[in-house]
Protein backbone atom coordinates (compact mmCIF):
# COMPACT_ATOMS: atom_id res chain seq x y z
CA UNK A 1 0.00 0.00 0.00
CA UNK A 2 1.58 2.68 1.22
CA UNK A 3 4.79 1.54 2.61
CA UNK A 4 7.23 4.16 0.98
CA UNK A 5 5.05 6.93 2.79
CA UNK A 6 7.38 6.33 6.00
CA UNK A 7 8.22 9.33 5.29
CA UNK A 8 5.21 10.75 7.00
CA UNK A 9 5.80 9.05 10.01
CA UNK A 10 2.13 7.42 9.42
CA UNK A 11 3.31 3.63 9.91
CA UNK A 12 6.61 3.01 9.41
CA UNK A 13 6.08 -0.50 10.69
CA UNK A 14 4.55 -1.34 8.05
CA UNK A 15 7.78 -1.31 5.51
CA UNK A 16 9.23 -4.03 8.07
Amino acid sequence: MGALEQDEGFLPEIIF
